[in-house]
């Protein structure tokens, strides 16, 4: 492929849970997706009732970006990132939330530009992750990814 691939891999209002049996396959692909989606849930400390939507057109969850790497640092997933901010928050949505392996995105997506502000809700790094068996051994399955992992939330209004 020669094109950046940029952005919306996976859009969808937060009304909607996600289908997991569409989820399985990059599960079973990908099986520390669910360990690091788990990890963040666990560390966000917000009340439900503060940003969970009651109905359709009000969250919009966002994740699985990526840009070619012979594309990387021309600002296009900024432009993209901003430009859905922009058109979701004129399509009438009171916020967007994204989580993040990367330092780009999250650095996008925490700072957006104004009047949109974006709070980091939930974060670790994968060298200090660690995971406990039944047996009391600790293990740290993230390693050797040296990143962190954050949940970021978009506020689109005022």
């Amino acid at each position: 492929m020669d094109f950046p691939l940029v952005s919306i891999a996976m859009a969808y209002d937060g009304i909607d849970d996600l289908d997991m049996v569409q989820i399985k396959p990059l599960i079973a692909t990908l099986p520390m997706f669910e360990t690091l989606y788990h990890a963040l849930e666990e560390r966000d400390q917000r009340d439900p009732a503060s940003w969970r939507p009651t109905g359709r057109g009000q969250v919009l969850m966002r994740n699985a970006t990526n840009t070619v790497q012979s594309y990387s640092g021309r600002g296009l997933m900024r432009m993209l990132a901003e430009e859905m901010m922009r058109r979701s928050a004129t399509e009438g949505f009171r916020g967007i939330q994204i989580e993040s392996v990367s330092k780009v995105v999250e650095k996008v997506w925490s700072k957006p530009p104004a009047p949109f502000r974006g709070t980091i809700i939930a974060q670790f790094h994968t060298t200090t992750f660690e995971e406990e068996k039944k047996s009391g051994e600790v293990l740290y399955p993230l390693r050797p990814a040296n990143v962190n992992i954050s949940k970021i939330f978009v506020s689109l209004r005022a």
